[in-house]
């Protein structure tokens, strides 16, 4: 009986030994095929040649067709392309979309209407923060932007709207473009369409300006009437002044804040610098401005405000539609908050 009962718990050993066994290599093989298969999609994402972008007319057939033409900013590895000084354009701008990664159709909305009017040496990209948040499928669709279309630019901050993103976008910028710059980067809300000819006009008139002081271009929000910021449809910066927000650690430990407010808080702040270290130091010059107008006249950064005229807002002026609006020499329209409007904005306006 003895011996019986130590064959079967003996058996009963070896079977469970074996049970094991078979998990742990079951378990073994399933990581290593887990492995081997994001190696394998990492890699080919990596070799493989851009597939063509997909674009379609989205706001209807009234509108004379655009050309199929879509610049991407980055390779398929994640580098700048660099060919926007080749056009021979007397300037460079790099439009940064501000907008969170689950917005798909609001980013093919605008992929295929404004940007198609650009030049060459303009390039829209769209800035997302952290994916980590999204849903395992909007993230999968995020990349498949990324590789496909050439202009997400992914940030390592989370998606905020007054906790650094705007930081975080001119900081990423300094850094990925510094072998080729753009002349101007300029930071856009996603309900708002631009005139890119009349954009591009605009800033190539600023050039000496952006060369020497520097250029804060935009829309101006003038009712705090001491201090004077751009508002967030567009807020257009040069080089010099993207480097130094880049860099200074000032800017950084103030980075937080109304994302506007803290823009022109860190312009003033680079205009007071640049006074300071004038052969004869000068302090009263970036604060030249009039409270109730654009700042005007000599000072560091040259300021350049749209008029309001040029600035079309659908929440103060819904009611006007956009019949009648002023073409030639809007530099765009705000507030659309739908497919529709955005649509409306595009197909009455656009450069014909």
């Amino acid at each position: 009986m003895q011996l019986r009962l130590s064959f079967l718990y003996q058996g009963r050993r070896r079977r469970i030994h074996l049970l094991i066994f078979v998990l742990l290599l079951v378990a073994i093989v399933y990581r290593f095929t887990s492995v081997f298969s994001t190696v394998y999609r990492a890699v080919l994402r990596y070799t493989q040649v851009r597939a063509p972008p997909t674009f379609y007319t989205p706001c209807g057939s009234s509108n004379p067709p655009r050309p199929l033409i879509h610049r991407p900013t980055f390779t398929v590895k994640g580098r700048p392309i660099c060919d926007w000084s080749q056009s021979g354009a007397p300037s460079s701008l790099l439009l940064t979309v501000m907008i969170s990664g689950d917005r798909f159709e609001k980013r093919s909305i605008i992929r295929n209407t404004y940007p198609r009017d650009a030049r060459s040496s303009t390039r829209v990209v769209f800035a997302l923060g952290r994916l980590d948040r999204l849903l395992p499928e909007q993230r999968r669709r995020v990349w498949d932007e990324y590789y496909m279309y050439g202009d997400i630019l992914l940030l390592d901050v989370d998606e905020n709207g007054d906790s650094g993103k705007t930081y975080h976008t001119f900081e990423t910028v300094s850094r990925l473009f510094s072998h080729c710059p753009f002349t101007y980067v300029a930071k856009v809300d996603d309900d708002a369409w631009f005139h890119m000819p009349h954009v591009q006009l605009r800033l190539d008139a600023l050039v000496p300006f952006a060369q020497e002081q520097g250029v804060y271009y935009g829309a101006l929000h003038d009712w705090p009437k001491t201090f004077h910021y751009m508002t967030g449809m567009i807020t257009g910066l040069s080089w010099n002044l993207v480097q130094w927000i880049g860099k200074d650690p000032w800017v950084e430990s103030n980075k937080g804040g109304p994302e506007d407010w803290m823009t022109g808080t860190w312009v003033q702040e680079f205009g007071r610098r640049r006074a300071m270290a004038l052969p004869t130091p000068n302090p009263a010059l970036p604060f030249h401005n009039d409270p109730l107008e654009c700042p005007h006249g000599e000072g560091y950064p040259h300021y350049h405000c749209e008029p309001r005229e040029d600035l079309w807002d659908w929440e103060y002026h819904h009611e006007e539609n956009f019949v009648g609006w002023n073409t030639t020499s809007v530099i765009g329209m705000h507030n659309l908050k739908t497919i529709e409007l955005f649509c409306d904005a595009d197909t009455t306006v656009r450069p014909r």
